[in-house]
């Protein structure tokens, strides 16, 4: 089958249509224009034809981690890859070639990706080291509400939602609860010790259309945020890409989270799509999840050495 190839880079990849409705309709939402344009003076996006129609797509960004120059992925991005029109699966490996062969002069390619059909041949072949990792997932299917939940988060979950119906607890949505969240998301990481990089979130909630999202924060009656989520969708799943909270002296307010979490999974089940909780492979926040209804599934983060530089990378990095 006869395939051509060709790469666009930065503003380019937005004055051709027939690539942003590709990505829409085959990619997931961190593999969308409006996402990666958080990213654009660093992108690069080799194409596949078929007849002049896009049957195949592969975004490059371009970053340095760990000291080493490469086509990473993206902060926040939970799935990034190559994203190709379903009816050519059988020819994902000749597909998957041509599009690298694209690939900047890099040392290093990155992706993290469901595996289609759970089959890593494709990437073995070509020299990939394939590596599994964990999310939590809620499917489509399925019937959620409160007996999904586990006992010892159910308890709280009742009470929490009885406020909430009696109004002593508050829930916002949208836009205007952005900088709340925000404020949320840095005490979390703060009180976790992690980095949140908030430029980048700033960037990525303005990147996405209202219909591309949804976010709520809640608040007590007084006007206190407590916990919110932001969660990026698309065709498939609904992303925890923000479980944000802070500590409050009430026992049960303190737990807040898991009715926002609750109300996050429910939002995306009423949307006709499932819910991905984005990891994790810690101990106690993949007990929460699962707590809260989520099923392990393996996800793969998946290395590609372009050179000497990237297999030296390689050799460092696993084995020694």
């Amino acid at each position: 089958m006869s395939f051509t190839y060709r790469a666009v880079k930065g503003s380019e990849c937005w004055s051709d249509p027939n690539l942003e409705n590709f990505l829409l309709g085959n990619g997931r939402v961190f593999q969308t224009l409006n996402f990666l344009s958080v990213f654009k003076d660093k992108l690069i996006i080799s194409i596949c034809e078929k007849e002049e129609k896009i049957i195949g797509a592969l975004p490059f960004v371009i970053m340095t981690k760990n000291k080493v120059k490469g086509a990473h992925i993206p902060p926040y991005a939970h799935v990034h890859g190559p994203v190709l029109d379903p009816t050519f699966y059988d020819n994902y490996i000749e597909i998957l070639e041509g599009i690298l062969k694209l690939a900047p002069p890099v040392p290093l390619v990155e992706f993290k990706v469901p595996v289609p059909n759970q089959d890593i041949i494709p990437f073995n072949e070509l020299g990939a080291k394939v590596f599994a990792t964990q999310t939590h997932l809620v499917q489509k299917d399925v019937k959620y509400g409160l007996e999904v939940i586990h006992s010892s988060k159910r308890r709280y979950l009742k009470k929490l939602l009885a406020l909430l119906e009696n109004g002593t607890l508050v829930l916002k949505e949208g836009r205007e609860c952005i900088e709340d969240l925000i404020f949320l998301q840095d005490e979390t990481a703060k009180r976790n010790n992690f980095r949140s990089n908030l430029p980048t979130i700033r960037k990525i909630i303005s990147s996405l259309n209202e219909n591309q999202y949804y976010c709520f924060v809640l608040y007590t009656k007084e006007g206190k945020p407590l916990s919110g989520a932001y969660c990026p969708h698309d065709n498939e799943f609904a992303y925890h890409l923000i479980n944000a909270s802070v500590n409050d002296d009430d026992n049960l307010l303190n737990k807040s989270n898991i009715l926002t979490t609750y109300l996050a999974v429910s939002r995306a089940i009423d949307k006709g799509i499932g819910f991905d909780f984005e990891g994790s492979n810690i101990s106690g926040i993949a007990g929460f999840y699962r707590m809260m209804g989520g099923v392990p599934t393996c996800f793969y983060r998946i290395e590609i050495a372009k050179n000497f530089i990237g297999k030296l990378y390689f050799a460092l990095k696993y084995f020694f």
